[in-house]
């Protein structure tokens, strides 16, 4: 079976899962409906990346330089697209001189989140993370 990306593994779970659901409706379905529950079951994808990644900067934007806003959320979810998905064409992603800055403040995210999470206070927080 292809999926979106790629050909989706025969011992995977959605394969299987896909595989059963066919099986069960087939016969009870046009040529046309099976064509849509196919998009439905391989053409769907989890949670995106995009709305993970804005929730984590949610529970710290009050730690985070303005300079982490939705532009900078944007071309990080576009760049690491392109890199796991070479087919994927997106223009608005980090250029080559922006790589060190992106990580430096990506590493700076986490290990806010991180402390926020262990019961580090905003004070103590901003005086162990700079930007």
């Amino acid at each position: 079976m292809k999926g979106k990306n790629a050909i989706i593994h025969k011992e995977s779970r959605r394969y299987k899962w896909a595989q059963m659901i066919f099986e069960k409706t087939v016969s009870c379905l046009s040529k046309s409906e099976q064509n849509e529950l196919e998009q439905a079951l391989l053409y769907s994808k989890g949670t995106q990346l995009k709305p993970r990644f804005e929730k984590l900067i949610e529970e710290v934007k009050d730690l985070l330089p303005n300079s982490v806003n939705n532009d900078f959320i944007e071309k990080i979810i576009n760049t690491r697209n392109v890199i796991t998905h070479p087919n994927t064409n997106e223009d608005y992603i980090l250029n080559n001189n922006e790589y060190e800055d992106a990580i430096y403040k990506l590493t700076q995210i986490i290990r806010s989140f991180l402390l926020r999470r262990i019961g580090v206070n905003n004070p103590e927080i901003k005086k162990i993370i700079s930007f």
